[in-house]
């Protein structure tokens, strides 16, 4: 498994703290960052990067997602190779947009099939999602979620709950969680 964490340069001024808060929290799990270059389509950058990886699994965190409490990746993809035929394991609280059957996988009438909350990902079928379709990352959830209702998504999106990131930026501006958080990064980390 490869772990991604998907930005682009517009958002450098969230580096910092993600790489600060990861590897404090996840030290175990090295990290590559995908940049999407000004003006190339989030969809765009992301697909070049998956196309180029030899791996069956990703795991999926963007920018704006910092890490406040370690989680066992290696746990939950141990767990998805022995559970047939899941896609995707969201690793991200509960939320009042996903409606789940009583195991945690999705149904195929919820909202947001396709979700962007941190997980591990079987990397075809999010390269599928993102491969050629020129979205930004809003148009992508909403749009992928549409592609997937072709599809029985049935016991194959799976949510395991937990909380263990902040979401710091809300439409470009740190949120009062990311100014928060700012004060406990040091001037200077691994990724500076």
């Amino acid at each position: 498994m490869i772990c991604l964490m998907h930005t682009c340069e517009e958002y450098s001024f969230l580096w910092r703290g993600f790489y600060h808060y990861w590897y404090k929290n996840m030290p175990d799990y090295p990290i590559f960052q995908v940049t999407n270059r000004k003006g190339q389509a989030w969809s765009d950058g992301l697909a070049n990067a998956l196309s180029k990886l030899n791996t069956q699994w990703v795991f999926y965190i963007q920018d704006d997602m910092w890490v406040h409490t370690p989680v066992d990746l290696n746990q939950r993809l141990a767990y998805l190779t022995v559970v047939d035929n899941v896609k995707r394991m969201t690793i991200a609280p509960n939320s009042k947009h996903y409606t789940l059957d009583a195991g945690g996988y999705w149904e195929q009438g919820s909202h947001y099939l396709n979700t962007h909350q941190a997980g591990i990902w079987d990397k075809d079928l999010l390269l599928w999602l993102v491969d050629g379709f020129k979205e930004n990352p809003w148009e992508n959830e909403l749009q992928g979620t549409e592609r997937l209702r072709k599809f029985d998504v049935t016991k194959k999106l799976l949510l395991s709950p937990t909380e263990w990131y902040h979401h710091v930026c809300n439409k470009g501006v740190l949120n009062n969680k990311g100014i928060e958080l700012q004060y406990d990064i040091p001037r200077t980390t691994t990724k500076d």
